[in-house]
């Protein structure tokens, strides 16, 4: 049997007694990094041989570890933090022992982007997971402006270092929405940060910490942005594109009337000349 367990994502308190139990209980344990889960195993006194298995080993060891289950062995997985398998290894092996008729469960528990959306308060019914966004600006602005204008939250993982960009981006795709920064979840200085994408910009040095990103649904924007927000927008979507091709799309980002689209879109043009 595989169980893929999930972990505390920083109070080590955060555990199921099931999943203790089977820590106990199977042959090994198949970590993202074998120094953050021993930090856990020893916190319960449990001694178990770990194996390391992450983004970039999990490809080649998960046949010799569906073999191991073949065998009759059972195995649990974890990653650094939260549940496996969502923007973290492990779901190339349970895709692996789906294909094999493997045995395997769910051992439910923390997961960041269920905590992070609750304790926002902002996401009513439907949400979209974007997880981490590509390294690549161009690529990150594409997928921001395919989902624009969905009704729906968008909830976004980021690390520190890029949150900066991240904003700037947000700025020029989406233009300035309601946002709720969540960081250090479950941690000493856990907080929920509720602004908007522009003051965030402002004091983003003094965030710190891994983040997840709540961004308001689309169809709660004021129908009335700014002439600088518009401008934004379009900026983050213009290149490339005629000002033809730019206008019409920002009619359907936006709502605006054709020849305030138009406006804009010859106004961005001209300044990049």
């Amino acid at each position: 049997m595989l169980y893929v367990c999930a972990t505390p994502l920083g109070n080590l308190e955060d555990i199921t007694l099931r999943t203790l139990r089977i820590f106990q209980e199977v042959d090994y344990i198949l970590c993202e990094d074998t120094r953050r889960t021993i930090k856990l195993l020893n916190h319960y006194e449990i001694k178990k041989k770990l194996i390391s298995m992450n983004e970039h080993s999990e490809f080649h060891k998960k046949n010799h570890i569906i073999d191991d289950l073949k065998a009759g062995k059972n195995i649990a997985l974890v990653s650094d933090a939260g549940m496996p398998g969502i923007q973290d290894p492990g779901q190339q092996l349970i895709q692996e022992a789906i294909k094999n008729n493997v045995e395997y469960t769910i051992l439910p528990g923390p997961s960041a982007l269920i905590t992070a959306l609750v304790g926002s308060g902002m996401c009513q019914d439907e949400f979209v997971f974007l997880g981490f966004l590509p390294r690549k600006q161009s690529e990150r602005k594409e997928i921001l402006n395919r989902y624009a204008s969905v009704k729906a939250e968008l909830v976004l993982y980021e690390s520190p270092h890029r949150f900066a960009k991240l904003l700037e981006d947000l700025m020029a795709t989406l233009g300035d929405r309601n946002i709720v920064i969540c960081r250090e979840l479950s941690k000493r200085f856990e907080e929920y940060i509720h602004t908007t994408v522009n003051e965030a910009i402002e004091k983003q040095q003094d965030i710190q910490g891994e983040l997840v990103i709540i961004i308001q649904r689309g169809e709660e924007l004021n129908h009335e942005m700014t002439e600088q927000d518009l401008i934004q927008i379009a900026k983050g979507m213009s290149e490339g594109k005629t000002s033809k091709q730019l206008s019409k799309e920002l009619i359907q980002k936006t709502g605006i009337s054709k020849n305030r689209a138009y406006e804009i879109a010859l106004q961005i043009k001209n300044e990049s000349k």
